[in-house]
């Protein structure tokens, strides 16, 4: 049973669907959807403001209750609840993008390890250059652009590394900036590449640059609607 404190004398309900009582604000966190870490993060940053204490009434459900260090009005509990709730969306997200791209960042560690344990010396890069037949044109300085970048007017191509977009992401995208440009999709083995045609409403530069913002803020939503995997279930 609760106790008296546990439903507010006023009766005001919360904006959020919180439960409010007199001094506190309670709400239940799905972790299938908040990672434990998150809600940690965030109540560890709570702590200077309220007292937080957690409870598991159900697996995979995290009971977050946050009671005020002095008087407060159930709009003040309930803007409490509503920042902590902000906070979790936060930790979640930096969450997923950081396990998202770890194998990327252990790739380029690994890649300027190699790199800096392969470098030639000094001696042996004056010694290609003495070696090396240049030729007449070295720099390739009579070498037009349309020859060495393709002819003027070539679509440009954005790369979205499956590592980092999701796929139906970079789709999603492109059906809504339909009406500012001509967008074809091309599958790649690990990217989708996205060939931008004629543009619309706007110059080339912002409707692409808008366009990828898209398709990052796609790939979020859809990480943070992904399923936790099942080793972290367990």
């Amino acid at each position: 049973m609760m106790d008296e404190k546990d439903v507010r004398s006023d009766g005001v309900e919360s904006r959020l669907g919180v439960s409010l009582g007199n001094d506190h604000a309670s709400f239940d966190v799905d972790e299938a959807v908040y990672p434990l870490e998150a809600i940690y993060g965030s109540a560890y940053l709570f702590v200077d403001r309220c007292f937080v204490f957690l409870s598991r009434p159900r697996p995979q459900v995290v009971t977050v209750r946050l009671t005020s260090r002095g008087p407060a009005t159930a709009a003040e509990l309930d803007a409490l609840a509503g920042e902590f709730a902000n906070e979790m969306l936060s930790q979640a997200a930096r969450l997923r993008l950081a396990q998202a791209t770890a194998r990327i960042r252990e790739y380029y560690t690994a890649a300027a390890l190699r790199a800096a344990a392969s470098a030639p010396s000094v001696d042996d890069l004056l010694a290609e250059l003495d070696a090396e037949d240049l030729g007449d044109d070295p720099l390739e300085i009579s070498v037009s652009w349309e020859a060495k970048y393709g002819a003027k007017g070539t679509e440009p191509k954005i790369a979205f590394d499956r590592s980092l977009y999701a796929p139906d992401a970079v789709e999603a995208a492109a059906l809504a900036y339909a009406e500012y440009a001509d967008i074809t999709l091309e599958r790649a083995d690990d990217a989708m590449v996205a060939v931008v045609g004629a543009v619309r409403g706007g110059d080339r530069e912002t409707i692409e640059r808008s366009f990828c913002n898209l398709v990052l803020q796609e790939t979020v939503v859809r990480m943070r609607r992904a399923p936790a995997p099942e080793e972290e279930r367990a």
